[in-house]
């Protein structure tokens, strides 16, 4: 079992009523939590904002953020947002 599937076997194992919210995946140390919150429709400008913000954010999330689905790479705060942390 890889990495990312024992991550996301722990994620999907929590009951209801501890489900875990997008921005607490954001504030995740783990790249492959990262990813998948970089990944998800339903990330907000906002919570993109708040992942370029992290020093740390592995490539991957980058890339994954950068083929989001969800319309949030149509934010001009967004797009240039990594320019501007460098």
């Amino acid at each position: 079992m890889t990495l990312r599937e024992s991550s996301a076997a722990k994620v999907q194992a929590q009951p209801a009523d501890h489900a875990v919210t997008l921005e607490d995946t954001i504030r995740s140390t783990f790249a492959d939590v990262l990813s998948a919150a970089a990944s998800d429709p339903a990330l907000t400008e906002d919570l993109a904002l708040a992942l370029l913000k992290r020093s740390d954010l592995p490539p991957e999330a980058l890339e994954h953020l950068s083929k989001n689905s969800g319309g949030v790479m149509k934010s001009r705060k967004v797009k240039i947002a990594p320019s501007v942390c460098i």
